[in-house]
This record gives C-alpha cells, sequence and structure tokens, in this order.
C-alpha cells in the first residue's frame, strides 16, 4: 500500500512539474514574438516618431495606409513615420504572416504666436520674405516638377508611371491614383512613392488597380525634398552595381538580383525591372528595396517571376532590364 501510495504521489508531482514547464514554454514563447512599441499614436503635422518593431530580427515590410503620414527612415527594429497632412492612417509592420498595426491619428499643428523675418508685415504676425535673401540652392517643388519627366502606362493591371530627374536637386515623388466607376464616382485610391531619385537617374511609381471595376483613373503628384538627408551631402548611387540572374523552378521561378556596395557605408537601394515580349512590347514592371547592403561587399535578393494581373499565373516575357533608382545611407 505504502508502495502505491507513494507512486501516486511521484506521479502527481511529475504531472505538475508537466504543466507548469508547459506554460513556462508557452509564456517565454510569448514574449519572444514581435510586436509594436505602441498600437496607437497622436502626432502633430510635420513632427516625427519612431515606432520600434520589439523582439525582431527577421526582414520587415512596412508600410502605411495612407498619405497622412510618412515613414521616412526604416530598419528591422524601428520606423520613424512623420505627420503629412491631418486625418488617419495604419503604420503596418509585415515579418513573414504576420502583420503588426499602429493607428496613427494626425492633428494640425499649433500656430506660432511669434514670428521672424527681415521683412514683416502687419500686426497679424504675417511674414514676408524679401526675394533677394532667399537661397539659390534650396529645394523648390515647383521647379523640380517642372524639370521631372513623366511618362505613363497602364500594363498589366498596374498604372505605371517612369520618370527621369532632370532637376539639379534629388526629389521624393508622391503617386496618388484615383479609380473611378462609369459615372465618376471613385472606387477605390492606392498611393506608391518614388524616393531619393537623384539628378539624371530614372525611377517609377507602380499602382496596383482595384478588384473592383472601374472605368478610368487619375494620377496625381507630390514632388518634395528627398526625406533622407543624405542623399542631399553625398551621392553613391554611382558606387552601387546590379548584376541579375534567372533560376528555374518547378513552382516559383525567380531572379537573384547581386547589389554590390562599392561605397565605404551601409546603404540601401530601390530596384526597378521592365519585362518584355518578344516584340519589344513592355508586359511588366517590378520594384524592390534592398536593405542592409554592407559598406564594400554585395548582397543577394531573391524576386520571383512576374505574374498576370487576372489568372496569377507565371508572366510569359522574352527579356527584362533591371535598374538602380536610388541609393541612399542612414547620416
Amino acid at each position: 500500500m505504502k508502495l502505491k501510495k507513494h507512486l501516486s504521489i511521484a506521479l502527481m508531482l511529475m504531472i505538475v512539474l508537466s504543466c507548469f514547464m508547459q506554460q513556462y514554454d508557452v509564456t517565454a514563447e510569448a514574449k519572444a514574438l514581435p510586436r509594436l512599441s505602441t498600437t496607437s499614436k497622436t502626432i502633430k503635422v510635420g513632427k516625427t516618431v519612431k515606432i520600434k518593431l520589439l523582439n525582431n530580427k527577421k526582414k520587415v515590410k512596412w508600410s502605411v495606409t495612407s498619405s497622412n503620414i510618412k515613414i521616412v527612415k526604416k530598419t528591422k527594429k524601428y520606423a520613424k513615420v512623420k505627420g503629412i497632412s491631418v486625418g488617419s492612417s495604419n503604420l503596418a509592420a509585415t515579418v513573414g504572416s504576420r502583420t503588426f498595426i499602429c493607428f496613427f491619428s494626425v492633428e494640425e499643428k499649433k500656430a506660432s504666436n511669434s514670428s521672424t523675418g527681415s521683412n514683416t508685415g502687419s500686426s497679424s504676425g504675417n511674414v514676408i520674405t524679401n526675394p533677394e535673401s532667399q537661397d539659390e540652392d534650396a529645394f523648390n517643388a515647383a521647379e523640380a516638377e517642372k524639370k521631372v519627366t513623366k511618362e505613363q502606362v497602364y500594363v498589366n493591371g498596374k498604372v505605371v508611371t517612369f520618370f527621369k530627374n532632370n532637376y539639379e536637386m534629388p526629389v521624393d515623388i508622391e503617386g496618388e491614383c484615383y479609380f473611378y466607376d462609369s459615372s465618376g464616382n471613385p472606387v477605390e485610391t492606392n498611393y506608391d512613392y518614388c524616393s531619393n531619385l537623384e539628378s539624371g537617374e530614372e525611377g517609377c511609381i507602380i499602382i496596383n488597380a482595384p478588384s473592383v471595376s472601374f472605368a478610368t483613373y487619375e494620377m496625381r503628384y507630390k514632388f518634395s525634398e528627398p526625406s533622407y538627408s543624405s542623399v542631399m551631402s553625398e551621392s553613391i548611387i554611382g558606387k552601387m552595381k546590379l548584376s541579375t540572374n534567372i533560376v528555374e523552378d518547378t513552382y516559383n521561378s525567380k531572379i537573384m538580383a547581386t547589389v554590390t556596395n562599392g561605397s565605404d557605408k551601409e546603404a540601401e537601394c530601390d530596384l526597378f525591372f521592365k519585362f518584355y515580349d518578344s516584340l519589344g512590347n513592355l508586359v511588366d514592371v517590378e520594384k524592390e528595396r534592398v536593405y542592409s547592403v554592407p559598406p564594400e561587399s554585395f548582397k543577394v535578393e531573391e524576386m520571383y517571376m512576374p505574374h498576370t494581373y487576372d489568372t496569377y499565373d507565371e508572366l510569359e516575357f522574352s527579356r527584362y532590364e533591371g535598374f538602380i533608382s536610388a541609393a541612399f545611407f542612414y547620416d
């Protein structure tokens, strides 16, 4: 009887210990999951905040759902977000199959009670700037818009705008597309960026068409000074090289894009690819950002082959071209 009693007590202790260990493992695993430092944030127009992605060592894709906010810097560990206009938006961090959301509310910045300037107008505080005192080297959005050429096409379910920067300074370009039904009612809006486009370089904006039916679309563009100040101080795009090769696979063929960084700084770069059929017609355009290319080294990025817009079958093409549209570093 004593032996059976001792065995029963030992068995109960093992069950309790097992439950404790399972609970500990689940708790430890939960703590290790990636998460954002906050799930909601209120900022003023023009202000910048940092949202951290905790417990993450994998590649992350940052995105926003409206133009009320803009990502001005992003890494695997955080994103810096700037308030652009009054309204709301979501900041999304996608790691693998998981997406983490932070809701942003953007408010109008408070008006200043003081004014500065060489020529002051009425007592209301308005400032009149002497045209002769303006900095000739300052970024001019209107002038940039005049000098950046645009070519717009619709291909494989995408509204694509190609840019050539003939302005003497780098530019950021935001493109927003409005889709309308046959009665002129809006059915969806979407947007994309062409960031840090240096003088003499080419880039593009790609807007995916909506899944709902539409009759017409309208593109609108906004030109601004690059968010990465390093682009304004030092150009490294001439030190970046791109080479590619295709890997055939039964299920998913892919393009291996090798970016070589000849500079002494860790860099990011934007790539875009044009795909053509045997007659030389453009059949698709794809973009990819390559993060954290080591200085005086290289990084390989995998890109899946383009797919058809309607059936998502692998798109047939005869040849393709790859470009580096922008390269920049963290200063």
